[in-house]
C-alpha cells in the first residue's frame, strides 16, 4: 500500500477476536481448525481490498491475539494492542471497547478518521471504500454501512477528533444512525459490505455468491475474483462443509 498524503488521512481499523474463538456460531457445521482456516480466508481479503483502496492512508488492526497480530502484518496491516483483555465473551461491548483502543492507537499515529469494517466481510471491493470516504469527506459527516439485514453495522466512517461512542452489537446499525455524538449520520448501502458471514446461512450465501468452477480463488476465463482467498478455502473444504450440511 502507498500512504497517500494528506490534511484528513483515513485509516482502515479492523477489530480481530482471537482466531480460536472465531467464528463459532459456526460450530455445528464447520470444525475448529475449518473456523480458523475461514476467518483467516475472509480476514485476508479484506485487508487486501483496504490495501487496494486509493483513498485509505494505512490499514489498522486491533487484536489481543498474538497469532492474528503475526497474520496481519504480513499483509501490511499495523497491529494497535488490545488492552481490555479477559472480555471476550462480552460481545458487542467488548468489541466496542476493543475499537476504542484502535481509536486512541489512530490518533497516536496522525489519523484523522477511521473506516471501522469487520474481518469477515470477504466480497469488500476498494472502490466502494472510496465511496464511503468520499460520502463522509463530502458530507462532513460520519457514514454507515449497513449489513444485509440492516440489523448490523459493516462499515462505519467517523472523525477522530472528537468522541463518537459505537454501539455495535444487536441492532447496531439503528443506534449508530441515532449516534448524535458528531452530527447526523449518513446511510450509505454499498453492496460489497453486505454480507458477513457469521450463521450457517451464511455460509449458504457465501456459497451461492461464488461462482461455480472456482479453483485457488480464480475462475476461468476471468481474472482474481474479489474474494479470492475465501473462495480458495470454499473449495478446499467444500467437501466438509457438505457433510456437516445433510
Amino acid at each position: 500500500m502507498t500512504y497517500p498524503s494528506r490534511l484528513d488521512p483515513v485509516w482502515a481499523l479492523l477489530p480481530v477476536k482471537t482466531f480460536t474463538a472465531a467464528k463459532s456460531r459456526l460450530s455445528g457445521c464447520l470444525s475448529p481448525d475449518q473456523r480458523i482456516a475461514l476467518q483467516q480466508a475472509m480476514l485476508a481479503d479484506v485487508l487486501t481490498a483496504a490495501n487496494r483502496a486509493r483513498s485509505l492512508d494505512g490499514v489498522a488492526v486491533v487484536t489481543r491475539d498474538p497469532v492474528a497480530a503475526g497474520f496481519v502484518r504480513r499483509f501490511g496491516a499495523h497491529v494497535v494492542a488490545e488492552a481490555h483483555v479477559g472480555a471476550e465473551e462480552a460481545g458487542g461491548c467488548d468489541l466496542n471497547r476493543a475499537l476504542a483502543d484502535g481509536v486512541r492507537g489512530l490518533r497516536a499515529m496522525g489519523a484523522a478518521r477511521a473506516l471501522v469494517v469487520p474481518a469477515d466481510i470477504p466480497f469488500l471491493d476498494p472502490a466502494e471504500i472510496d465511496a464511503a470516504v468520499a460520502l463522509a469527506r463530502g458530507a462532513r459527516a460520519p457514514v454507515a454501512v449497513p449489513s444485509r439485514d440492516r440489523g448490523g453495522t459493516n462499515g462505519l466512517v467517523v472523525r477522530l477528533d472528537r468522541p463518537f461512542g459505537f454501539t455495535f452489537g444487536a441492532d447496531s446499525f439503528r443506534r449508530h444512525l441515532a449516534n448524535p455524538a458528531q452530527g447526523p449520520v449518513m446511510p450509505a448501502a454499498l453492496p460489497s459490505f453486505a454480507l458477513d458471514v457469521d450463521l450457517p446461512a451464511d455460509l449458504a450465501a457465501l456459497r451461492r455468491r461464488l461462482p461455480a468452477g472456482i479453483r485457488g480463488g480464480v475462475i476461468p476465463g476471468l481474472p482474481p475474483c474479489p474474494a479470492a482467498h475465501t473462495a480458495l478455502w470454499l473449495a478446499e473444504a467444500r467437501p466438509c462443509v457438505r457433510e456437516h450440511q445433510t
